[in-house]
């Protein structure tokens, strides 16, 4: 028996990181300088961070044998219409706004931070690509529906899709915004990009979603919370130093970089040891290397920490890349322009899943 396909059933993985205009308006409301009419922005959405949301389904093999070019077609569609619906808001408030979807290629390649993690990204590549409850889900984002998103976007204005291959995605904003001088606006789900709430060039949306619940933060503090969940009396504002909130991360891990969670040194022990460290003046609040605050872990414990602090850090990665790295995504920035085809294309393959031009064609 066919299983029946229903509309809307695949839209959820991008239309889980739209976030309403009310809650972005708040979010930018701390932002220092505002944005105002005139300005220029470039956000950046990660699209790792729907596809994470998108492989939540059980039932891809299933619906990909029946349906698969309905499949496509919503996904790639709710993906433009993700895009033009930060791009609008921007775009109604009269600021020059380009919008950057960015991810790490579905192609296996050797990774820079090998270095540090032999492993580094291998389970990215394998839920994705080799899992078989996903992998011909996989084999369709990497075939035809990131292909096929990133050609319509060469024809609208302002907006692409940025991959990268022998290094972490998460550098891609910094890379741009270094080249162009433009601030940013990040939106993801991926805790590492939460990094960028140190950078002054950035404001970050990080979203959060469990089920019905909603968490968006824009700062350290709201991310910390985030992550340690459980009420505590502990002073955490050390994390507001961006080496011990690389710790944090470190500590926490990232499944997706295989950089492992030192569930032997939880959150409770963390804030313990930098307080009573703090207390007895061993470490500094202002601390600015590692090595500085590493006693603070069991011996045996401390070279995975360093490894995993290295692989903490968007500047370290970004030092890591030569030129032709950065050119590469330099290069992925290509504006033909030809709406005419777009809505054309719209109106004939997208009758199904219509994408909102509205938002995506300038009213400049």
């Amino acid at each position: 028996m066919i299983e029946k396909y229903t509309p809307g059933k695949f839209s959820v993985g991008a239309g889980s990181m739209m976030l309403k205009y009310s809650m972005i308006n708040l979010c930018m409301s701390s932002v220092n300088p505002p944005f105002n009419p005139g300005d220029k922005v470039n956000v950046y959405i990660n699209l790792e961070s729907v596809l994470n949301n998108l492989f939540l389904f059980r039932d891809w093999n299933t619906s990909i044998e029946y349906h698969k070019e309905r499949v496509a077609l919503e996904v790639e569609s709710s993906i433009l219409n993700l895009v033009g619906h930060y791009k609008a808001f921007f775009d109604y408030k009269g600021i020059d706004v380009k919008v950057f979807l960015y991810m790490n290629d579905l192609e296996k390649s050797p990774q820079e931070m090998e270095v540090y993690n032999k492993f580094y990204r291998e389970y990215y590549y394998n839920k994705y690509m080799v899992d078989p409850k996903f992998s011909r889900m996989g084999e369709l984002m990497k075939n035809v529906i990131i292909p096929e998103v990133k050609l319509i976007l060469t024809y609208i204005p302002d907006c692409y899709l940025i991959t990268s291959t022998s290094f972490d995605s998460s550098v891609i904003p910094k890379v741009i915004t270094d080249a162009t001088g433009v601030r940013g606006v990040v939106v993801s789900a991926d805790l590492f990009d939460s990094l960028y709430m140190f950078n002054t060039m950035m404001t970050v949306l990080l979203v959060r979603r469990h089920y019905h619940n909603l968490n968006v933060a824009s700062n350290v503090e709201e991310v910390v919370k985030m992550i340690i969940k459980r009420d505590t009396e502990m002073n955490m504002t050390i994390f507001a130093n961006e080496l011990y909130y690389r710790l944090l991360l470190s500590v926490r891990g990232s499944k997706i970089r295989n950089i492992k969670a030192a569930k032997w040194f939880g959150f409770t022990k963390l804030l313990n040891a930098i307080n009573v460290y703090l207390e007895k003046g061993i470490v500094l609040s202002k601390a600015s290397s590692l090595e500085s605050i590493i006693e603070i872990f069991p011996p045996k414990y401390r070279e995975d920490i360093r490894s995993a602090f290295e692989c903490t850090s968007i500047d370290h990665q970004v030092e890591l890349m030569s030129d032709a790295d950065k050119e590469m995504i330099m290069e992925q920035i290509i504006d033909k322009t030809d709406l005419a085809s777009v809505e054309a294309l719209n109106n004939q393959r997208f009758l199904e899943f219509p994408i909102n031009l509205q938002n995506l064609i300038p009213r400049r």
